[in-house]
């Protein structure tokens, strides 16, 4: 497996300066590794019995077999579109089952049973009420759009995590493994380790630099909480406290520019935009999210008198600061993008830049292990969002072939009657309940083709439609019942898990607020002139700062319930003000 595992990521390195095979040839390779290699990480009943054994056998061997011929024939397959027979859909079926099986492993049930459902629907939907209702599909017209074309399995979300997703997450594996990431710690510590709420401060502060590069809120608490949780518990934070800071500092680095989470870039194909505008246009919500995270544990830490680190105790801020060219390839990312090349380059000279400086600083792991082992992880790292991007490919080809997106949308204008708060509160209820069970790029490739359209035709801009399923999607690691990043901070912080994702929720909850502000002001994803961002950003500050004191209820001393209420109330007034003197959008 880890053979595999480097070979698919040397594939991956090389091409993106030597240039991949033709689109269609590139994503069979790529899900034919990922397919594989997810079988024997994950294997089945855990590998202990030998028949589990011989089946995971037979299905890595259908699978290589589907895949290789699929590979060697890609040209002759791809012409077949609209002339499939028997073989094609057997081919097809081998792939789609074997990207349930594995899905299921890899991250439970929820996403393969609705992969299934809407699997289900494209034969069968001529049973299905109005206005849901088909002619019903047969075998060959599905193989057609979902493995004969770029429609389906091989659409963008596969697209995107075989190219630009894939490279990024082997450059923050790599900038993990040596220790460069170590290097911002440091800096966060000179920084704000002896303020008020330090310990807190340095979690908001490294989870968003590291959570940028690693892309997964979980990997993110796992990473940054083995240092800051057990620092804030040693501090005074109750332990359900220290992991709600870094569940919520963490899930926010997957909005967080330059590199961002997967589904990022899968907003840049979507739309057909370079990635750096997508980039650009998350800036401004992201560093009001961590404004709003950081006010919120300011708060905490004055509110309940906890202590803070000592001077000492902190590295000096000149020394830290000689370690500032653990930025660099951040840098570089930005300054690729800057110049025009693509997003797979720009991953491409973060890596190299990784390698150089570790080989240059003596004090960072640079031997060929490391080496080795870092690309391992990364492709590890990959599987569930490849598997998550295979499955929503094949729900997209649904969706393609079904006409549902278009169904879908007319429902849901019908439902809200035109009220966009409504449609709104819809599309967050649904993202939040979806990423209960679901990854981000799950979340957000289903609603971008159901919801996105709908939010677009009542006036919402264009990036700011996508940028809301996104980002509520991320959020939902915080969000009980199942919140993953919580849950895995929990376990480090020995916590429990329901009381540390509900500690999370109120501390990130001022920060649920920010989409429904980029919905109304599109300035604040960068849309209008310099006076509309303005105007937009500093009417949502003053928003995010008068919900963060109500939620926690002081400022400079305790609140009382009615101080709290008269709070909520002038934030809604003024959100409510500042909606109808949007004429843009569609309110009633």
């Amino acid at each position: 497996m880890k053979i595999l595992s480097v070979l698919l990521a040397l594939y991956i390195i090389l091409g993106t300066v030597m240039g991949f095979p033709e689109a269609y040839q590139h994503r069979i390779i790529f899900v034919t590794f990922i397919l594989v290699i997810g079988i024997l990480h994950y294997p089945l009943g855990g590998g202990e019995r030998t028949l589990f054994k011989i089946t995971d056998a037979i299905l890595i061997l259908c699978v290589a077999v589907v895949g290789i011929y699929s590979a060697t024939h890609s040209e002759e397959l791809y012409l077949k579109s609209g002339f499939s027979t028997w073989f094609e859909a057997i081919l097809c079926l081998v792939f789609i089952i074997a990207i349930l099986e594995v899905t299921r492993r890899a991250m439970g049930l929820p996403l393969p049973v609705l992969t299934f459902l809407f699997i289900i629907y494209s034969f069968y939907g001529q049973y299905f009420p109005e206005p849901l209702t088909h002619a019903g599909y047969d075998i060959f017209a599905f193989t057609d759009v979902q493995f004969l074309t770029l429609n389906g399995i091989f659409s963008i979300p596969i697209g995107a995590s075989a190219t630009y997703i894939v490279a990024f997450i082997l450059f923050g594996s790599l900038f993990l493994k040596t220790g460069l990431a170590d290097y911002m710690f440091d800096i966060a510590y000179a920084l704000f380790g002896s303020r008020t709420a330090g310990p807190a401060k340095v979690a908001v502060i490294s989870s968003g630099f590291i959570g940028s590069v690693s892309g997964s809120a979980a990997a993110n608490v796992a990473t940054t909480g083995a240092v800051t949780i057990p620092l804030m518990k040693r501090m005074g934070y109750p332990p359900e406290t220290a992991g709600a800071i870094e569940a919520t500092a963490s899930s926010g680095g997957q909005f967080m520019p330059p590199i961002m989470g997967a589904s990022a870039f899968i907003i840049a194909m979507y739309l057909g935009i370079p990635y750096l505008k997508v980039a650009a246009a998350a800036a401004i919500p992201a560093i009001l999210y961590y404004l709003s995270v950081g006010t919120s544990v300011h708060i905490l830490a004055r509110k309940f008198r906890l202590p803070t680190m000592k001077k000492e105790e902190c590295p000096p801020l000149k020394q830290a600061l000689k370690k500032s060219y653990s930025f660099l390839p951040l840098a570089i990312v930005v300054a690729v993008l800057i110049s025009g090349s693509t997003p797979m380059l720009a991953g491409f000279y973060a890596i190299v830049s990784v390698l150089v400086i570790a080989l240059v600083d003596r004090n960072l792991r640079s031997n060929i292990q490391t080496f080795v082992d870092g690309l391992y992880e990364g492709v590890i790292n990959t599987l569930p969002v490849a598997l998550a991007c295979a499955s929503a490919g094949i729900v997209v080809g649904v969706i393609t072939l079904t006409g549902l997106g278009y169904m879908m949308s007319s429902i849901l204008l019908s439902v809200a009657k035109s009220n966009l708060l409504l449609l709104l509160g819809l599309c967050m209820v649904a993202a939040l309940v979806l990423g209960m069970g679901m990854t981000t790029v799950g979340v957000y490739v289903l609603l971008a083709v159901l919801v996105a359209p709908a939010l677009i035709k009542l006036g919402v801009v264009e990036l700011a439609a996508h940028f809301f399923p996104f980002y509520y999607g991320i959020i939902s690691a915080i969000t009980p019942p199942v919140a993953v990043a919580s849950y895995t901070a929990a376990g480090i912080a020995k916590s429990n898990p329901f009381k540390t994702s509900v500690e999370a929720l109120k501390i990130g909850l001022p920060a649920f607020i920010i989409p429904w502000f980029f919905a109304i002001f599109p300035g604040l994803v960068l849309h209008g002139s310099p006076l509309d961002i303005l105007v937009a950003t500093v009417i949502t500050l003053v928003e995010l700062s008068i919900i963060t004191i109500a939620v926690h209820g002081w400022f400079r001393r305790n609140l009382s319930y009615l101080e709290r209420a008269g709070l909520i109330v002038l934030f809604l007034v003024i959100y409510y003000l500042s909606i109808i003197s949007i004429s843009h959008l569609k309110l009633v």
